[in-house]
């Protein structure tokens, strides 16, 4: 861990100023202390200190406190550093919270030199310069920045091969689907169940009856011409050896002991025939009448059926997949009525909301605007006082000194990037970009341009252009915000009896933080 430590109060506003979101401040409670930073390592929390760091930095605060050190029990007071809230009237290293609840306490019951003098040992000056404590929070603002940037892009690249991928995989399927509607479905003898066997059975004997009554033969009779037989079911059935005529025996459905075409004694079936009864369904189990289809050579009606059967679909099949193409347009149906709905919510909340910040908006545009309006009147009033008492001069003297020198802080702490004094102009100009980003992440600027006067900063601000950055309606909102913020520190430095300090600096500030 590393500890930062204020010497006096102004090198704690700057610790305050320019603290990181890292950052546990200490501080003894209800007396004046040094303000103690613990600057917490990328990914810990508060939770995550062990309770013997608290102690030590504890140590410190009480050890640095002119009353706190001289009592035995001290209680201590600690919180992030982004709780820590500071408003206008607060004077240099004074600071409230924005939330009671995440302050936390613990209690020293007396001091122990031992960690003190521990701690003082490790001691090291530096950074006692703001602008290098400013340059340390860009730095570290900008790596933070560059890794957010980089997860989203990670994260967008992800999703973007999981699309890439989904929409292969739909190109794959609708694919497969026009294949399959293109050719038809193929069906294997074994999803031919019983059902379609008996109607190919009841087609058979239809046919076989029209061939017998077209011979003028009667059931029961031997068929004198085989060619009945060869053309309706070829090799299906092979003449008895025993049969009398011509002809094979064919076992009916109905009656397994009558010959079907015998005119001799029964029991002579062929092996085809044998192998379709042995599948126990009568004409044969369809297993058996598919793969004798599918073999043998099944003469005209055979063939015929065969080629029909292999590219139609069943009754059931069809309406199973009509019962299924109504139920995903029925789902398609429900998502898209789920979508409008939460389409419509959210369009509502967004209103609402836009209309809430356009309320808010036009009530910091009136504050601020009589802010700036009233301090206008009150710093003028005091510097036609001052002129007609005669202490106006010497004020307007220092302006020109303390000028150069908010300058020179200015060029140190914004760089080449956010700095650019304009040449050879009288009063002084210059220019600052102030960069950031907003609540989303999304990066954004803010151009200004100053002209100091010469009775700045001892009584009056300098001139303000909003230059970029900020949109036409918002812009006196921003303006009237810098200028009430000019005034009110006149005011604390004058009710404190101290000199007038420069103040575009803290404009900066209040556009990252504040206005971003």
């Amino acid at each position: 861990y590393v500890i930062y430590m204020g010497r006096d109060k102004h090198e704690n506003e700057h610790l305050i100023a320019y603290g990181w979101p890292e950052d546990l401040w200490f501080h003894v409670d209800s007396h004046s202390s040094a303000h103690v930073y613990l600057r917490l390592p990328k990914g810990e929390t508060i939770d995550d200190v062990p309770d013997e760091i608290v102690q030590e930095c504890s140590q410190l605060c009480k050890a640095n406190s002119i009353e706190g050190s001289k009592l035995s029990h001290v209680r201590m007071i600690y919180t992030p550093w982004a709780n820590l809230k500071k408003t206008e009237g607060m004077a240099d290293g004074q600071v409230g919270y924005h939330s009671r609840d995440a302050v936390r306490h613990t209690m020293v019951e007396h001091r122990v030199n031992a960690v003190v003098n521990r701690l003082n040992k490790t001691k090291v000056e530096m950074h006692n310069d703001p602008s290098e404590l400013a340059r340390l929070r860009r730095e570290r603002d900008a790596a933070e920045a560059a890794e957010a940037r980089r997860t989203r892009e990670e994260s967008k690249a992800a999703v973007a091969a999981e699309e890439k991928a989904a929409r292969r995989e739909r190109a794959e399927e609708e694919a497969a689907a026009a294949l399959a509607r293109a050719t038809g479905t193929l069906y294997s003898a074994e999803s031919l169940g019983a059902a379609r066997a008996a109607a190919l059975h009841a087609d058979a004997e239809r046919q076989i009856a029209k061939a017998k009554k077209k011979k003028g033969e009667r059931r029961g009779g031997g068929v004198a011409d085989a060619s009945l037989v060869d053309d309706l079911f070829g090799d299906l059935c092979l003449a008895s050896p025993g049969g009398g005529g011509g002809g094979g025996d064919w076992l009916d459905d109905d009656d397994e002991e009558d010959p079907f075409w015998s005119s001799g004694p029964s029991g002579g079936s062929s092996s085809a025939a044998s192998a379709a009864a042995s599948a126990g369904e009568g004409f044969g189990g369809p297993a058996a009448v598919a793969q004798t289809w599918r073999d043998a050579s099944l003469g005209v009606l055979g063939e015929e059926v065969a080629r029909v059967e292999a590219g139609r679909k069943s009754a059931g099949e069809m309406e199973r997949l009509t019962e299924a193409a109504h139920e995903r347009k029925a789902a398609a149906k429900s998502r898209a009525a789920e979508a409008a709905a939460k389409k419509a919510e959210a369009e509502a909340k967004a209103a609402e909301a836009v209309e809430a910040k356009r309320r808010e908006l036009h009530g910091q545009r009136e504050q601020a605007a009589e802010a700036a309006a009233s301090g206008a009147r009150a710093a003028q009033a005091r510097l036609d006082a001052d002129r007609a008492a005669g202490l106006a001069g010497a004020a307007l003297e220092e302006n020109e000194a303390a000028q150069e020198e908010e300058l020179m802080v200015l060029e140190a702490v914004l760089g080449e990037e956010g700095f650019e004094r304009e040449e050879e102009a009288a009063p002084p100009a210059f220019r600052l970009t102030v960069a950031g980003e907003r609540a989303r992440g999304e990066p954004t600027a803010v151009q200004l341009r100053v002209t100091f006067v010469v009775e700045y900063p001892s009584h009056l601000p300098p001139r303000l252009e909003i230059v970029d950055g900020v949109a036409a309606e918002d812009a006196p909102l921003v303006r009237d915000s810098l200028l009430a913020l000019f005034y009110a520190q006149r005011e604390e430095s004058a009710a404190a009896g101290e000199p007038a300090e420069g103040v575009v600096h803290r404009w900066t500030e209040w556009v990252k933080e504040e206005w971003m």
